[in-house]
């Protein structure tokens, strides 16, 4: 364990202070050329599919928003060493619907990752529900600052329809403290009905630091038990482009007699930079899980992630 711990804090405090006094950002170099054209190719790609939603009322002047987000990821623990994980995601505001329209590409879940507990929790669902790439069109509309309602149709996996809607609400108790929650519900044609209920409790600790208490509930129809997740964290922003949380989770499901089961629980410290470019973040992660898969036995491990930006 001590091992892992020192090797888990010089990568953390060392290698990315190396790497962002090495990098040069006032010089172009081959990736800032490519980082750019696949920028403009996906830009390119959203106007061609916005420009359908012209029409005779249609403002010329309307630009098209597209974000894109790839992870490479190298998760190696103690009984799997060669641990490779990828994921992207395409996120594009469509202005000829008058920006209250999303179209979304992307190969995973983002309600499964939610907060930052959630990447612990979706690696440890791997092996009992495979995300596969999904293509949705999403209708936006903050209807005041605290209230938000979105709903979206989309096709995932290649075949299975899907129609989901969620209304967030949040409450600020007082200056440091905060109350969300969110209510959702879907429909799959291949796995039936859905609903899940998120419920989260934030305080400010300071400006720069914050505690969460994540809470989530979730029932589908084609699954035998639901499924409950928890975790507490700690959240610190270093400065502009680094941060870093930390926290406990755990995660189960609910039999018949609502007892509830332990799949997983852990603690992890996750750090977080922006390196070398301003559309490059690198995040180190050591982590320490105990899967039931595993008798519940300590199973020490390290996320080692790059994530790559593409915006217009």
């Amino acid at each position: 364990m001590q091992t892992w711990l020192h090797i888990s804090l010089l990568i953390i405090f060392y290698c990315p202070r190396v790497l962002a006094a090495q990098a040069d950002k006032t010089s172009h170099t081959w990736y800032d050329s490519w980082h750019q054209q696949v920028n403009s190719s996906i830009h390119n790609s959203v106007v061609w599919f916005d420009s359908f939603f012209v029409t005779d009322k249609t403002n010329p002047q309307n630009i098209s928003k597209s974000h894109a987000k790839f992870t490479l990821a190298y998760v190696p623990y103690e009984t799997q060493l060669a641990n490779f994980e990828h994921q992207f995601r395409i996120k594009a505001k469509l202005p000829n619907l008058k920006d209250r329209w999303d179209i979304i590409f992307s190969d995973y879940d983002e309600d499964d990752e939610r907060n930052q507990a959630d990447k612990n929790i979706a690696a440890a669902r791997a092996n009992r529900r495979k995300d596969n790439p999904s293509l949705a069109l999403r209708f936006n509309r903050f209807i005041k600052d605290n209230k938000y309602l979105s709903a979206r149709v989309g096709i995932d996996g290649g075949s299975d329809i899907y129609f989901r809607t969620r209304y967030r609400r949040t409450f600020n108790l007082t200056n440091a403290t905060e109350l969300e929650f969110e209510p959702a519900l879907y429909y799959y044609l291949d796995q039936g009905y859905g609903a899940r209920f998120n419920l989260d409790y934030n305080y400010a600790l300071s400006s720069q630091s914050l505690l969460s208490f994540a809470n989530g509930w979730e029932y589908i129809q084609d699954e035998p038990f639901s499924e409950w997740r928890h975790s507490l964290l700690h959240y610190y922003q270093f400065e502009s482009n680094a941060a870093m949380v930390s926290g406990f989770f755990s995660h189960g499901l609910i039999n018949k007699n609502d007892d509830y089961l332990v799949e997983n629980y852990g603690l992890f410290f996750r750090y977080r930079c922006q390196t070398m470019r301003e559309w490059l973040y690198l995040e180190i992660e050591p982590f320490v899980h105990h899967p039931q898969k595993m008798d519940y036995a300590q199973t020490f491990g390290i996320a080692l992630r790059l994530e790559i930006n593409f915006s217009h």
